[in-house]
């Protein structure tokens, strides 16, 4: 029984590569094993044109740009577990502790794969999403209002959240 113990551990840290960073109180994604995916079909063309590929808005800024289409990744209950898995989180993840988020969310032009998701206390989730993503992405964000552009609105998400919230309340 204890060598059963024991190499149930041992799995279970050799299935561990990511570590949480830090910026203050907050957490961030490990960039090793979360480094995030820019699109780069996706565009930023603030005069709101369409942009189409494959039949579906690749314009952040046009009026019919809709994250839903993109949304493939998160469905995956096994991509799911992967992602929680890989930070040591065995259970309650996927659940209602954690989001698995996009560290460069859709809205500014980054896909929903498994390198771009990690498993974000949901706490801290609603702030990302409300402070930095809802702010940065979309026809009415920072980046459609010309304040910032795409690829640097991608890397500041990508770099560190946290200080991306800072960033962005100097460009209202």
């Amino acid at each position: 029984m204890k060598s059963l113990f024991l190499m149930l551990f041992l799995a279970t840290m050799m299935a561990q590569t990511a570590h949480y960073g830090h910026h203050g109180q907050y957490l961030l994604p490990d960039p090793t094993v979360t480094p995030g995916v820019i699109d780069t079909t996706i565009v930023a063309d603030l005069s709101k044109k369409p942009y189409m590929v494959n039949g579906i808005e690749h314009n952040i800024c046009a009026p019919d740009f809709r994250t839903p289409a993109f949304r493939v990744a998160t469905k995956s209950q096994s991509i799911k577990k992967k992602v929680c898995q890989s930070y040591g989180i065995e259970s309650g993840c996927p659940g209602p502790q954690y989001e698995l988020d996009d560290i460069c969310s859709v809205e500014t032009g980054c896909k929903n794969v498994q390198a771009n998701l990690w498993p974000q206390p949901i706490v801290q989730a609603r702030i990302k999403d409300h402070q930095v993503e809802d702010k940065l992405g979309g026809p009415r964000g920072l980046i459609c209002q010309g304040k910032i552009s795409l690829k640097d609105a991608q890397n500041c998400l990508i770099a560190d959240w946290v200080a991306c919230s800072q960033r962005i309340k100097t460009l209202h």
